[in-house]
């Protein structure tokens, strides 16, 4: 038992355990070197290159603004007289600010562009720790603030003039670390707020109840006008009147400003909410009014999905319709179209059977209309509308078949429209809007 060189030159042994026979129980034995201290020096790089001051240092404090790769090389002579060479590498990125972010500061102003800030943040960014571990200095550029120089003095910051800029902060660490760090934050000038936002300057509808608070704005605090400059604060509530424009502002929040622009927002209603159809009917049967250069498309979904076919067989439920309109009838408009919200449309299809008008209606529809209904009908028959005091407002003959009946000259209201023929004799109840 026993220890030796790699050359077999030297070695170590127990007494009366090199030689001869012997026997242990439970021995163990321990070799210790007796020559001198190996001697080694380490250095220190930051992505690779040398780090001057590190040379035989142990440890070293750095403050990295970026990620960066840190290499600690140890060097020693080996028994052969050769260097060995043993390293470690780290990536260290910066530190997270060391005490609270500083806060923008905000100034509510509508006719003064000038304003006065008291820009000492202190006591929010240290949050309690002791004012005496850092130096807190503020700047007006960030190259003052790296290299310490134009310090904006105590006194001034109380009562800083500014009409609008950004402030640096430079912090350096006393406690801990030893680092500098930089930081800013924004003195602003909140004046009025521009003008609301919307996806759409026109808005179609199809629902007689909608009103203001049915239209989409981008932002939260609205207020309508029916005026583009002054007029009539106009209520949420107010029902949309068809081909109508309205006006919004927005205020803000902080200041409580109402912007001086206002958004124009048209109105107009392209379709009845509820449509009463036979079965069989189409997408193309839908009644739609759409404005001038304009088509429209058919989706079975509010958003996204495929339009549909004017083939299309139509069932009950929901459909909603998009107009789109050419840009030579939209004002600055860039795009080559001009496509609307879509708005929803209530099919009915199966309250239309032959059985259900006693085989001599078979459908009179959109109901509710605003004057122009189709009618079909399986035999000759005569057709007369009376209003609700009982008086006749409209007689008419048809023949078998779809035939097209305009009651627009009537007062919008509702009215109950007979249809008989040599068999019989039906009652309907219709709305004129």
């Amino acid at each position: 038992m026993g220890i030796q060189n790699q050359a077999g030159t030297l070695a170590s042994v127990p007494t009366g355990r090199n030689t001869g026979n012997w026997s242990a129980t439970n021995e163990a034995w321990r070799f210790l070197p007796n020559g001198g201290n190996v001697n080694t020096e380490i250095s220190w790089y930051e992505d690779n290159i040398l780090i001057p001051t590190s040379v035989g240092q142990n440890s070293i404090s750095i403050c990295p603004t970026e990620t960066k790769e840190y290499k600690a090389q140890v060097s020693f002579t080996s028994c052969n007289g050769s260097l060995v060479y043993a390293e470690d590498i780290i990536n260290i990125g910066p530190e997270a600010f060391l005490l609270n972010e500083p806060l923008d500061l905000i100034a509510c102003s509508i006719s003064n562009p000038n304003q006065n800030f008291n820009i000492n943040q202190d006591s929010y960014m240290l949050g309690g720790l002791n004012a005496g571990d850092y130096d807190i200095t503020y700047y007006n550029t960030l190259s003052d603030a790296q290299n310490y120089i134009n310090q904006i003095t105590p006194t001034a910051m109380l009562t800083y003039n500014s009409s609008g800029e950004t402030i640096y902060v430079r912090v350096e660490d006393y406690f801990t670390t030893g680092c500098i760090q930089y930081t800013s934050f924004n003195l602003i000038i909140q004046g009025a707020p521009p003008a609301p936002t919307s996806l759409w300057s026109t808005q179609i509808y199809t629902d007689d109840t909608s009103t203001l608070a049915d239209l989409q704005i981008n932002e939260s605090i609205i207020t309508w006008y029916d005026a583009a400059i002054n007029g009539t604060i106009l209520p949420s509530t107010t029902l949309l009147i068809d081909g109508s424009t309205y006006y919004a502002t927005q205020t803000d929040i902080f200041c409580g400003f109402e912007s001086i622009d206002r958004l124009a927002v048209t109105v107009q209603k392209i379709a009845n909410s509820t449509q009463v159809l036979p079965p069989g009917s189409t997408v193309g049967d839908l009644v739609v009014t759409p404005s001038a250069n304009s088509t429209v498309l058919w989706y079975t979904t509010p958003t996204g999905g495929s339009a549909l076919n004017n083939t299309d067989i139509l069932s009950d439920g929901l459909y909603y319709v998009e107009q789109i309109t050419n840009t030579t009838a939209v004002p600055n408009a860039t795009n080559t179209t001009y496509v609307s919200n879509r708005a929803a449309v209530t099919v009915d299809v199966s309250t239309l059977s032959t059985s259900s008008f006693d085989k001599n209606i078979i459908a009179i529809y959109p109901n509710p209309s605003n004057g122009l209904f189709k009618i079909s009908v399986v035999n000759e028959s005569e057709v007369k509308i009376y209003n609700y005091l009982g008086e006749l407002v409209f007689k008419r003959n048809l023949n078998s078949g779809v035939s097209n009946m305009n009651i627009s000259d009537l007062s919008s209201g509702i009215y109950i429209l007979n249809v008989s023929n040599s068999n019989t004799t039906k009652s309907i109840k219709i709305i004129k809007q």
